[in-house]
C-alpha cells in the first residue's frame, strides 16, 4: 500500500516516461488509501476516444493541451469544492447517505463497510479506534487520513457521528425510552448519553423529540 502525505488533489500529464498518466491514474484509484484523491490528466491527445480513456481510467478531469492557466486553475478549484461540499453534507445533522455521495466504486465499498463494522458494533461500550481498524485491514494513519479526507472528521468522530445519527433514528421510531438508547448506541447510561447528545445536537434528546412532534 503507497504511503503518502496529505494531498488535496493530483496533476499528471499522460505522455511521462517509466509510467504514463493513464497508468498512473489506474494504479492511485486502485489503492483503497488514496482512491479518493481527484485526479486530473493533461494531454496532447484531444481525440473524444483518448478523453474515454482517461475517464474510464478513474480521472476525475481530463484537460486537452493546450490550455489557458486559468482553466486549469478553475477545474482545480472546481473538484476541491465540491470534496468540501461532501464534507459540508455529511458534516450537517441531516443523515447524509456517504454511500450516493461517493463517486468512486472502491470508495462506496469502502463507506459501506465502514458503516457496516461501526453499525454491528453500535451498542458495545467498549468498541473503539483500534477494533475498527483492526476490522477494516488498515493501519490507523492510513484509515485516519482517508476518513478525514471524506468526511472532514477523525476516526472518534465519525464513530460518535454514527452513534448520533442512529440513536436519531431511534428516538423518532419511539419504541425506545432514553436509557434504552443510550445502551443500544454504546453509552454506559442515559447521562453520558445525553451530555454526547447535546454536544452534537446542541439540545437535549427529549428536547429534540418535541421538535418532531
Amino acid at each position: 500500500m503507497i504511503q503518502y502525505i496529505d494531498i488535496d488533489l493530483i496533476i499528471s500529464d499522460v505522455m511521462m516516461p517509466v509510467m504514463d498518466g493513464l497508468e498512473l491514474c489506474r494504479n492511485l484509484k486502485n489503492d483503497i488509501s488514496i482512491c479518493h484523491i481527484p485526479i486530473i490528466l493533461l494531454t496532447a491527445k484531444s481525440s473524444v476516444e483518448h478523453i474515454l480513456e482517461g475517464i474510464e481510467g478513474g480521472a476525475d478531469d481530463y484537460i486537452a493541451k493546450p490550455f489557458h492557466p486559468n482553466i486549469l486553475k478553475a477545474r482545480v478549484s472546481n473538484l476541491i469544492e465540491s470534496r468540501k461540499r461532501i464534507i459540508e453534507k455529511f458534516q450537517s445533522n441531516k443523515i447524509a447517505d456517504l454511500r450516493d455521495i461517493m463517486k468512486n466504486n472502491m470508495d462506496q465499498e469502502f463507506i459501506q463497510t465502514l458503516l457496516n463494522n461501526i453499525t454491528n458494533n453500535i451498542n458495545n461500550i467498549h468498541f473503539d479506534v483500534e477494533q475498527l481498524c483492526s476490522i477494516m485491514g488498515m493501519s490507523r494513519s492510513n484509515l485516519f487520513r482517508k476518513l478525514k479526507a471524506i468526511t472532514g472528521q477523525n476516526l472518534i468522530e465519525f464513530i460518535n457521528t454514527i452513534r448520533m445519527k442512529r440513536s436519531v433514528e431511534l428516538l423518532t421510531e419511539n419504541k425506545m425510552n432514553i436509557s434504552e438508547i443510550a445502551l443500544h448506541v454504546g453509552f454506559q447510561n442515559a447521562s453520558s448519553f445525553g451530555k454526547a447528545f447535546r454536544q452534537y445536537y446542541k439540545m437535549s434528546p427529549s428536547d429534540y423529540l418535541k421538535t418532531k412532534v
